[in-house]
C-alpha cells in the first residue's frame, strides 16, 4: 500500500481478524471500498463517506480516517511498540510524530505505577 500524504510504499501485514473480514467482504479485485460506480474512492470522497457512515451509526463527531490512524498509533504505543515500529507502521519519516504516541503511553504507565506506589505505601504505612 502507499502512504497517503507522501506516497511512500508501506508493507502492512494482514492480521488474522482482518483476513476474516476481508474474505467475507464481496469485492472485485483488490479494492475493498468502492463508489457506486465500482471505482476506488478518492481520498476526499472517502473522507466524506466516512463522515456519512459515522453519522448513520450515530457515532460521536471525530471518528475520522485520520482519527483511526492516530488510534492505531496509540494502541501500538500502549502495547509497548517501539518508536521505530510505530514509525514504520504509520509511515512516519519524522521520529517526533511517533514519539508523541510513545511519550503519552509512557506517561500513562509511569503515572499508574506512581499512584500504585502511593496506595501501597498507604496500606503498609
Amino acid at each position: 500500500m502507499r502512504q497517503g500524504k507522501t506516497g511512500k510504499r508501506l508493507f502492512l501485514p494482514i492480521t488474522p481478524i482482518l483476513s476474516e473480514v476481508l474474505e467475507a467482504t464481496p469485492r472485485q479485485g483488490e479494492t475493498v471500498l468502492v463508489t457506486a460506480y465500482g471505482e476506488p474512492f478518492s481520498p476526499k470522497s472517502l473522507t466524506g463517506r466516512m463522515a456519512d457512515w459515522t453519522a448513520s451509526a450515530k457515532l460521536p463527531k471525530g471518528f475520522t480516517l485520520h482519527g483511526l490512524r492516530k488510534t492505531l498509533g496509540k494502541i501500538l504505543a500502549e502495547g509497548g511498540a517501539s518508536t521505530r515500529q510505530i514509525m514504520d507502521t504509520l509511515g512516519h519519516d519524522d521520529i517526533a510524530h511517533a514519539e508523541l504516541y510513545t511519550r503519552e503511553a509512557e506517561q500513562a504507565r509511569l503515572a499508574t505505577d506512581g499512584m500504585s506506589r502511593v496506595v501501597r505505601l498507604k496500606r503498609n504505612g
